[in-house]
């Protein structure tokens, strides 16, 4: 799948430079790949089996919340330190097993209303969001928010859209209508790649022209590719900084670019839970427990 190909690149170069340099206190790293499939079904079954492979010290989860929480419970039993790669506030268990490295969609969330508000300048927004556990989160964080900025949003300018959603045609001549009669002045987004991506495309073809912005999945590359010319001009949240003077993250970039040519990009993180669970290890004294 396209996040395979993202995340192998990630891994491959991290997994190449730690080993060229003794591995994990001198144990050399290995990643075992397990499909998780489209659904979640698939994604416990496929973390059932990683649970069960005696090779594994460490499993790092997806990016989608979705599937991160339906092995939450499984992964907290099972007492091996699980990289989850979804953003949900409903991950964050502080269980010792459970390790989250990206920020939270409450975050998200409070810094889209903030920069909403106060420099686009929305008083009436309209809320486009994925009904998924997860992405329906985000919207409502959003709701909240801005109904503490003084915004009360009005049922008929929130629109929920289920994840197998293909045509948002309808959704998006509902939003023109909202935009020509001066009852929408801006458009939030809380969703996955693929529906993001079809969302902007049916927005930009129904000509609607106010500010659009939404969270971190906005700049996603496969959203962006998906996407096309439809999405330029949005307004996202970052979930990596290039200026971030952290060692362990400068540290990164430098060796991504050197290895491929470019520096990563929120996709091409992955791989650097391999540098996390370095650190961690040297802290522990220990490459096992």
């Amino acid at each position: 799948s396209y996040l395979y190909e993202y995340a192998k690149e990630s891994f491959d170069v991290c997994l190449d430079h730690l080993n060229a340099n003794g591995g994990i206190m001198g144990h050399e790293v290995e990643v075992v790949w397990f499909d998780l499939g489209d659904s979640i079904d698939t994604a416990m079954n496929a973390f059932e089996l990683a649970t069960e492979d005696k090779r594994l010290s460490t499993i790092v989860m997806s990016t989608f919340s979705q599937n991160c929480l339906a092995v939450l419970d499984a992964a907290t039993s099972a007492k091996i330190p699980t990289f989850m790669g979804g953003s949900g506030d409903a991950i964050n268990t502080r269980d010792d097993y459970i390790w989250m490295n990206r920020p939270l969609d409450s975050t998200a969330s409070a810094t889209i209303v903030t920069y909403a508000v106060d420099t686009l300048k929305y008083t009436k927004p309209v809320i486009c969001y994925n009904t998924l556990a997860s992405t329906q989160a985000g919207a409502e964080y959003m709701i909240e928010y801005l109904g503490d900025r003084g915004i009360k949003v009005d049922d008929s300018h929130i629109f929920g859209y289920s994840n197998e959603e293909k045509n948002f045609d309808t959704y998006a001549a509902q939003v023109k209508s909202l935009i020509d009669t001066g009852e929408c002045d801006g458009i939030l987004c809380f969703g996955n790649q693929t529906d993001l991506a079809a969302l902007a495309k049916s927005l930009d073809a129904a000509g609607c022209d106010v500010p659009c912005m939404g969270n971190a999945q906005v700049i996603n590359e496969t959203t962006l590719s998906l996407a096309g010319a439809s999405i330029n001009g949005w307004y996202s949240v970052a979930e990596s900084y290039a200026e971030d003077e952290g060692e362990l993250n400068q540290e990164f970039r430098e060796i991504y670019n050197e290895a491929t040519g470019h520096y990563p990009t929120a996709n091409l993180y992955g791989g650097y839970v391999l540098f996390y669970l370095e650190a961690l290890c040297e802290k522990a004294g220990d490459p096992y427990d």
